[in-house]
């Protein structure tokens, strides 16, 4: 019966001292409870603000991405396509030069037949003209050979019927040696050039 009352009055005197805290302490217990609560709403709502601000931005970072990403593809797109369209020019240019080119080789070639075949008719023709020239001087030539042999005929034939006639009309041997060799100086000075007509006008004056 002594222990039941003994632990009856620590709690009787718990409720004394919280009674006597709510007498003295009540009316501020509950204006800071009430405090406490609108801060406590306050930081709630802070907080929610925060976390809608930080979906927002969540939200703007992934719309900027998208959009970068959007754009960066566009410029990709556009980057393509100009290398498509260079890449054309270029070999369309490339295609154009190589035409040219063949088309100037094609013109020099042909000019260059054209030039050789022509150079290949004036050999031609300067080889028919020299051809030409050469059976000319061979027809000159071999009728002045031929006039030559006939003029020295001519002349040794006079000569032997001269000699002939002489000899016929007994003429001294002094005599016909003296005009032989006078008929040999003129022919050795004038050359095989001298005429019969020369050589018979100056007989008389040999044998003289």
């Amino acid at each position: 019966m002594a222990t039941k009352s003994s632990s009856s009055q620590p709690a009787a005197g718990a409720q004394d001292i919280t009674r006597v805290r709510d007498i003295l302490l009540g009316p501020q217990m509950r204006e800071y409870d009430q405090r406490f609560q609108l801060l406590q709403r306050d930081v709630e709502r802070l907080q929610k603000s925060i976390d809608q601000l930080i979906e927002q931005l969540h939200e703007q970072a992934d719309s900027q991405t998208r959009s970068l990403d959007s754009q960066v593809e566009r410029f990709n797109g556009l980057l393509a396509e100009q290398d498509q369209r260079l890449a054309g020019k270029a070999a369309e240019e490339s295609g154009r030069v190589h035409g040219r080119f063949e088309e100037l080789a094609g013109r020099l070639e042909q000019q260059g037949a054209a030039q050789a075949l022509k150079l290949s008719q004036e050999m031609d023709r300067y080889d028919k003209q020299l051809a030409a020239l050469d059976a000319a001087l061979a027809k000159k030539l071999q009728a002045l050979q031929r006039e030559t042999r006939e003029r020295d005929d001519d002349l040794r034939r006079e000569l032997r019927e001269m000699v002939e006639k002489l000899t016929h009309d007994k003429t001294d041997r002094q005599s016909l040696g003296q005009m032989l060799v006078e008929i040999g100086d003129q022919l050795i000075g004038g050359g095989s050039a001298v005429s019969l007509d020369e050589l018979l006008t100056s007989l008389p004056a040999a044998l003289e």
